[in-house]
Order: structure tokens, then sequence, then C-alpha cells
């Protein structure tokens, strides 16, 4: 996770599946993943609602608008009314699989199709369990003046980190 100007970007760059039978069958030399996120808040009045939305990044960083690689939209990327707040962002995620055995016999389109429902319903999950874990945080944030304190000592830090 980094900062970049008024943005979180998380990058994954590899992922590894652990468990025994996982490693006995050797899942973890069938497939390579990537993702990239990027967060922004935007609020009507504080100047933020005026910067541009996030660029898409690719996994060595460079803008890969117009590629034809970052192709899913830019949530949130609307205009504010007066009050009006808003995260926006963006993710790009990308598994390439060397199916096994007898899995290398199905087309090509069937693959992809049952790989692309599994993607959707498991990010459909992250996703839940994030707005939820985002809720709950903004709950505390607003109503504890001490965690609030404690949260922008560690943005400043971070901040810091990030040369901002």
């Amino acid at each position: 996770v980094e900062l970049h100007g008024p943005c979180v970007l998380i990058e994954a760059i590899s992922c590894r599946v652990e468990g025994k039978t996982v490693e006995e069958l050797g899942v973890n030399d069938l497939f390579v993943f990537r993702g990239t996120t990027c967060f922004r808040w935007r609020s009507r009045g504080d100047g933020t609602d005026v910067l541009p939305v996030p660029n898409r990044t690719g996994p060595g960083g460079e803008d890969e608008a117009g590629t034809g690689w970052a192709k899913a939209p830019v949530v949130g990327a609307k205009k504010l009314k007066d009050g009006e707040s808003c995260i926006v962002g963006w993710a790009d995620i990308g598994v390439g699989v060397d199916p096994p055995g007898a899995f290398a016999l199905l087309p090509q389109s069937f693959a992809e199709k049952v790989g692309d429902a599994v993607m959707r319903t498991t990010l459909k999950a992250l996703q839940s369990v994030f707005l939820k874990g985002l809720a709950t945080d903004y709950a505390k944030w607003a109503s504890d003046a001490d965690y609030r304190a404690q949260r922008e000592i560690a943005a400043a830090a971070a901040a810091e980190e990030a040369g901002l």
C-alpha cells in the first residue's frame, strides 16, 4: 500500500495459495496473479472535487489508459453537489492460468467463463468485507476523538515517508 499524492494505491504483484493439498497439487505453479486498486476521497468545497480521477497504472506503475489493459470503469467519478463527498477508485485484477491435465482440453472460452464467474464471486465477497470494514472504521473515526488523533498521526507519518 502506497500513498501517491492524494490517493492510496494498493498493488498485489504476486499471490501464493497455502495449504497441504494445494502444495501437493502444485497449484501455485499453475497461475499468475496481479492486482492494482486506487482510492481517493472527493468532497465538494475542499478542492478535492476538482482533482483529476486517479490514473490507472500497470504492474510497473506506468499509465495504461488507452492500452486496453485497464478497461474497468472508475467508480465514484461524478460531479458532486454542495455538501456531497465520496470515495473514487478503480481496481484491475488479472489472473493467468495454465490448466493441468484434462482441464487443458476444455475450450478456452469455457475456462474463461468459469474463471470469470469465480473471480466475480470472490470480488463481490471481498468488496462486501472491505465496505463493512470501511463503514466500521468511519463510525469509530467519526465518534472517537482519540482515534481520529491516532489516525492523523499515522497519516502524517505515511505522508512524510512517501515524501508528500
